[in-house]
């Protein structure tokens, strides 16, 4: 539910959404350098791997990357704070689309 919510806030805005239901999908795309992915959205909990987990994997096929973490659960708050200070960006659940929005406007304009 929430990937569908994500998505159509972010083509509303006009970007185009590569989405994927695992962090092995999303692996996946990332690896196919015919794909411009210039953007990273995750939620910290998810099937097989942690978003943390998938941070580093994509990050390492992917140097530079951008990320945005999403997450409901208050504990991921922590693990939140130390991916900003790697230059990842955190945004709790639940967030208006606008939060969303200007998150990754931010993110990409970096």
């Amino acid at each position: 539910a929430v990937l569908k919510v994500v998505r159509r806030a972010l083509e509303v805005c006009g970007y185009r959404v590569l989405s994927a239901g695992s962090a092995n999908e999303a692996l996946a795309l990332l690896r196919d350098p015919a794909s411009a992915i210039d953007l990273l959205v995750t939620d910290m909990m998810m099937p097989g791997m942690t978003g943390r987990e998938l941070v580093a994997a994509a990050t390492a096929q992917r140097p530079g990357l951008r990320v945005l973490l999403l997450s409901g659960h208050a504990v991921d708050v922590v693990s939140g704070v130390e991916l900003a200070e790697e230059g990842h960006e955190f945004l709790q659940k639940p967030f208006p689309p606008s939060e969303l929005a200007l998150r990754v406007r931010g993110l990409l304009d970096r």
